[in-house]
């Protein structure tokens, strides 16, 4: 250490030299950096939607929702899927891994969705999709509490002395993980 130093005090024009090259590659480095005010986030969840006019829960759950899910129960880089089968409707939340290319994993879901070959025939194309989320991310971040005083608020307001009896139901995690 001691002669690193002594080196830059007997010759000033290689200090000189060495911190003009560090606030070059500084400067370099500083313009390659790809920053923006609102970070992009992928969910990493895959949405798959289908719409079957006229069918009761149980015929959307049997003739679409199963045969989806079984569909593509084998592509690799899925942690979970959670179905919901209603009236005339199917939609099916696929969870990635962490590190699956959102892209691709898509891909792999609408050409494993398009070899079912046996939908019923009313049964409008599935739409597959990434669920975006609505607001950047940094905005989720900040105090519930005073959230929460703000539907306290509101309800009060709305509903006057009946409201009483429903603000411990307001006071709950209004983000559930």
């Amino acid at each position: 250490m001691k002669n690193t130093i002594a080196f830059f005090i007997n010759n000033p024009l290689a200090a000189n030299l060495l911190m003009i090259l560090i606030f070059i590659f500084g400067f370099f480095g500083l313009n390659s950096l790809r920053s923006t005010f609102f970070p992009e986030a992928q969910s990493g969840i895959i949405i798959v939607e289908s719409i079957y006019p006229g069918a009761s829960p149980k015929e959307v759950e049997i003739g679409v929702t199963t045969k989806i899910e079984q569909n593509i129960k084998g592509i690799s880089g899925i942690e979970k899927v959670n179905s919901i089968s209603s009236e005339n409707f199917s939609r099916i939340q696929v969870r990635l891994e962490k590190g699956v290319k959102i892209n691709n994993a898509i891909q792999k879901i609408k050409n494993s969705v398009d070899q079912i070959g046996t939908f019923p025939k009313d049964m409008e194309r599935p739409r597959i999709y990434e669920l975006e989320f609505l607001e950047p991310t940094v905005q989720d971040v900040g105090p519930i509490y005073s959230q929460s005083l703000a539907i306290k608020y509101l309800a009060s307001l709305t509903l006057g002395n009946t409201s009483s009896h429903l603000l411990k139901i307001i006071e709950t995690d209004l983000f559930p993980h």
